[in-house]
C-alpha cells in the first residue's frame, strides 16, 4: 500500500503518524470484534451463551478505550505536524526528527497510563 523507500513520496511525518494510527485502529478492531460485534451477529450469538471470561472481556473493553485515546493523541500530533510544515517549512524536518518517535511513544504510553489509573 505504501512505499517507504528513501526517495518515496510517502516518507514523512504525516504518513508515519498515519500508519501508527492505522495500527491502533487495527488493534482495536481485532480486540473488540469478539465483544462488540460477534455477540450481536445472529448466526454466531448462540456460541457466546456459555462464554464466561470476565478478565478477557474487561481487558478487551479497556483496550478499546486505550486505542481510542491513543488515536486521539496521534491525530493531535498529525495536526501539529501539518501546522509546523506550514509555519516552519524550513525547520519542519529537523523538528520532527526527534518529535516523531517520541510523539508515537508518548501517545501509546499516555493512553495506557490514563486508562490504567481508572
Amino acid at each position: 500500500l505504501c512505499n517507504f523507500e528513501p526517495g518515496s513520496q510517502y516518507k514523512g511525518t504525516f504518513y508515519t503518524l498515519f500508519v501508527a494510527t492505522a495500527f491502533v485502529d487495527l488493534v482495536m478492531s481485532f480486540s473488540t470484534h469478539h465483544e462488540f460485534r460477534f455477540a450481536f451477529f445472529p448466526l454466531v450469538n448462540g456460541m457466546f451463551a456459555n462464554h464466561d471470561c470476565g478478565v478477557c472481556s474487561t481487558a478487551r473493553i479497556a483496550l478499546s478505550y486505550i486505542c481510542s485515546c491513543a488515536q486521539d493523541f496521534l491525530n493531535i500530533f498529525i495536526a501539529l505536524s501539518r501546522l509546523t510544515s506550514i509555519i516552519y517549512p524550513v525547520h519542519h524536518a529537523r523538528i520532527w526528527k526527534w518529535l516523531l518517535p517520541s510523539s508515537i511513544i508518548f501517545s501509546y504510553l499516555l493512553a495506557t497510563a490514563i486508562f490504567s489509573i481508572t
